[in-house]
């Protein structure tokens, strides 16, 4: 008995070196994770950090195998509030690199939907979404729309809006009125998210809207990131970031196609993404929404 307690006591150091290197280990892992998760955050929302060489994996990896939208459990249990929100950088630190000042400002207020998705969407919301953005193509093609130049903002607020709704009967169709040119005005009696934020149906019954904010930089802020290799239906795709700022944004048809308005004519245009372009992919329409 004495000898098993002796033995104990001399090998209590040990045991104690075990446990610190288990809970470092640990610590470490949960730290490597949170970097990772904040430079995806960021690079979705102002673009790869330029310092990296230009590769398929920034801002997604182009060879990623995607996983059903089913078994993607990445949305549940998120914080109820931005992780990020109160992150700030000591005012000792003078070597931060501008690409992560300018990320921490933006996920401070941008909309934390949890780590980068490597799902597919699916549902009513994402299929609508897909066939309302090609069907404006083909309506401005064969002069059905206005000849005004359309903004890609208010396309790609207008395109979100109309999918979210397209849920039960309502179903999904196009505006009897070709809105791509104004506001988006939510219909009386729903739901809306505003400025990313979501909230409850007010009455249960009513779709729940989605409506974007009007610039290009403040929709790159809302949204889950999504991996490059699962773009799906109705993503939100930005790229030409120019001083950490989108200036093109597109409404995503398949994983390599979006639409959006071309600079040069002011008109929409399909646009195909190479592997080398510096993307950030948002997801604005949930998995299942309408």
């Amino acid at each position: 008995m004495l000898f098993r307690a002796i033995l104990i006591v001399a090998l209590l150091p040990a045991i104690a070196f075990a446990v610190l290197v288990v809970a470092l280990i640990s610590t470490t892992s949960m730290l490597a994770e949170g970097y990772t998760d904040l430079r995806q955050q960021c690079a979705n929302a102002i673009g790869p950090d330029p310092s990296e060489p230009v590769t398929t994996t920034r801002a997604g990896r182009a060879d990623a195998v995607p996983t059903p939208a089913s078994r993607d459990a990445r949305t549940t249990n998120l914080p109820t509030a931005n992780p990020y929100a109160s992150l700030t950088i000591p005012p000792t630190a003078t070597d931060v690199p501008e690409w992560l000042g300018e990320c921490i400002a933006a996920v401070q207020v941008a909309d934390y939907r949890g780590p980068i998705s490597r799902a597919r969407n699916a549902g009513p919301a994402a299929d609508c979404a897909g066939w309302l953005a090609l069907a404006a193509l083909g309506r401005h093609a064969t002069g059905g729309g206005s000849a005004a130049p359309v903004d890609a903002a208010a396309f790609a607020r207008w395109v979100t809006y109309h999918a979210s709704l397209a849920t039960g009967s309502a179903g999904c169709h196009y505006p009897a009125t070709d809105a791509l040119e104004s506001r988006v005005v939510p219909e009386a009696g729903s739901a809306v998210r505003r400025g990313c934020v979501s909230h409850a149906g007010l009455d249960g019954r009513r779709p729940t809207a989605v409506v974007l904010p009007e610039r290009i930089a403040d929709q790159a802020l809302c949204g889950q990131p999504v991996d490059r290799a699962a773009i799906s239906p109705g993503d939100l795709v930005f790229w030409e970031f120019q001083r950490y700022t989108p200036r093109r944004v597109g409404v995503a048809v398949d994983t390599a196609t979006v639409i959006a308005v071309d600079p040069v004519s002011g008109g929409l245009a399909q646009v195909l993404l190479t592997p080398q372009t510096a993307i950030g992919v948002k997801r604005v329409l949930e998995v299942g929404d309408g």
